[in-house]
Formats: C-alpha cells, sequence, structure tokens
C-alpha cells in the first residue's frame, strides 16, 4: 500500500483572513494567560500579607429567616364563597398571602391567619 505523494492533499491557510483570524485568537488566549497569572501571583501576594483577604469578599447580607409554625400556631379559615366556587390559586408575597377564588382575592396576613381585606369584581350590568 504504497501511497504516491500527489495523492495525499496539502493543508494550507488558502486566505489572508483566515491567517489573521487564527493569529488574533492565539495573541488573545496568551493575553487571557498572561492576565490569569497576575491575578495568581496578585492572590498569593495579598494572601501572604494578609491571611483574611479574600478576592471576592463575602456577601454581609443576613440570610432571609423562616418562621417556623408549629401545631398550635396553624388553624383554619374560613372564606365564605358561593357554592361550586373553588381557589384558583395562593400566592406569597411579603408575609402575605393572596388567595384567588372564582370572583374574588383575598388578602391574608400570613402570620397572624387573618383577613386583611377583599378585592372584589364588579358584575356587569
Amino acid at each position: 500500500m504504497n501511497k504516491d505523494k500527489s495523492e495525499i492533499p496539502e493543508v494550507t491557510m488558502s486566505s489572508p483572513a483566515a491567517t489573521l483570524a487564527l493569529k488574533s485568537l492565539v495573541i488573545g488566549l496568551g493575553v487571557l494567560i498572561v492576565l490569569g497569572l497576575l491575578l495568581v501571583g496578585y492572590g498569593f501576594y495579598r494572601k501572604s500579607s494578609d491571611p483574611d483577604w479574600k478576592l471576592i469578599a463575602p456577601s454581609t447580607q443576613a440570610p432571609a429567616t423562616v418562621q417556623t409554625l408549629t401545631n398550635t400556631d396553624f388553624g383554619e379559615l374560613l372564606i365564605d364563597e358561593p357554592d361550586g366556587c373553588e381557589i384558583h390559586s395562593v400566592t406569597p408575597d411579603n408575609g402575605r398571602l393572596y388567595v384567588t377564588t372564582c370572583n374574588r382575592v383575598y388578602v391574608i396576613d400570613a402570620i397572624n391567619w387573618k383577613i386583611l381585606g377583599t378585592i372584589r369584581a364588579r358584575q356587569k350590568p
């Protein structure tokens, strides 16, 4: 299986634009490597002078607290609606629950478990 040299295609960059694009890519990646090494060196320098130093400081915002309910905290809340009417959705927002029924939206205080108000759809005449 002796192949003739004329059968093997020669691989070349056919256009100057492709050559320029490849050179730009190699130079850009080289610059990124150098910047990364500089950043690592800076981190080592800062960490050696201040062991508590961090490049990205953690958030100082306190985590959100979740109020847990016990069996005695949770009761039954009755909403008077006509027969056949169902709860379509319940949406929580800032300690309030928005309960959507057939033609009303009830605003409920989720902590005290009381109805704060009702948004009612007006019937068309």
